[in-house]
């Protein structure tokens, strides 16, 4: 029996920068944007347990039993939420739809961009134009998701398995797989009313008895042309709304590389439960749902010696 506790914590923040101009004036840029450093993850702290148990069934040393379970955490990437307060990354960059002629024939654009009325041989900004070189919409973060203990995605893992040695130097072994995922983030839109601004449609769950929802109906939301709106949206941890949804996972054959990634499952949307007689004020989706994933495995070994050289081949 062996067993670990493992400690971790992570941060994140934005870097000083510039727009790609190194604090240098150009015909673009009279007075180059700067970015300040900006916090970002401040910080996840977790404590995670494991712990490997492995029994001799017979005393023979030719078959064991083993049991391991433990928690693992979602890598730290250059991505939400570690990257949701970058104010760089709001930056409109490019114009592609502002009118320009060249009325003196040098191949030259000879106006001020970042104004936004007509000047020059420019004429007046429209649509994202109007925000060149100006920090963009972007989501509002919850400062509940930036930090705390546990709030960092992870997964719980439970693997059986039983081995047993067939002839010397061959084994085979049976072994079974279970994982829950917990810790998601939500995207809030608080620019639609998830009373009103949804319309409905239902298809019926085939009638299999491995669903949990065996020939019921299930109701799907779509928002309505009326609705569709400017989105203002916050992350927020799936905590605020209470418990998490669940859904099915697609099996994995190997612990290395589950299907959707350890501790990042498969992406999904859920639209919010319907219209009530008091509506509710926010519509959400969830960018992860919880998926369960079980994985049975069979693998047999072998191993021998060729002229003093070890070979091992396993199946």
């Amino acid at each position: 029996m062996q067993g670990a506790l493992r400690y971790d914590r992570v941060t994140s923040y934005a870097p000083v920068e510039g727009n790609g101009t190194f604090g240098k004036a150009t015909f673009l840029n009279p007075q180059p944007i700067t970015i300040v450093e900006t916090p970002g993850v401040q910080a996840f702290n977790d404590i995670s347990p494991r712990i490997g148990v492995a029994y001799d069934v017979f005393g023979t040393g030719r078959t064991a039993l083993k049991l391991n379970w433990g928690r693992y955490l979602a890598y730290a990437a250059n991505d939400s939420p570690y990257t949701a307060t970058n104010p760089g990354a709001t930056i409109v960059r490019n114009v592609q739809n502002r009118g320009w002629t060249d009325t003196n024939k040098n191949l030259v654009v000879d106006c001020s961009l970042l104004n936004t009325a007509a000047n020059g041989e420019c004429a007046a900004a429209v649509g994202t134009a109007t925000n060149f070189g100006l920090a963009g919409a972007a989501t509002a973060v919850d400062p509940a998701v930036l930090n705390g203990w546990g709030v960092r995605p992870n997964d719980y893992q439970t693997t059986v398995t039983l081995q047993h040695q067939i002839v010397p130097r061959v084994s085979a072994d049976l072994s079974f797989t279970h994982r829950t995922f917990h810790g998601f983030f939500v995207t809030d839109d608080l620019a639609r009313n998830a009373g009103t601004a949804y319309e409905t449609y239902s298809l019926t769950a085939p009638n299999d008895p491995r669903l949990p929802i065996a020939g019921q109906p299930i109701t799907f939301y779509t928002v309505k042309a009326a609705a569709n709106v400017a989105a203002q949206t916050i992350l927020r941890p799936e905590t605020f709304f209470g418990r998490s949804a669940t859904a099915t996972g697609t099996a994995s054959t190997s612990r290395s590389t589950p299907a959707c990634g350890r501790a990042s499952p498969c992406s999904s949307a859920r639209r919010p439960a319907g219209p009530s007689s008091t509506p509710a004020r926010r519509s959400r989706r969830i960018t992860t749902s919880s998926a369960p994933r079980r994985t049975v495995r069979i693998r047999a070994t072998a191993a021998t010696s060729i002229r003093g050289r070890r070979r091992r081949a396993a199946w």
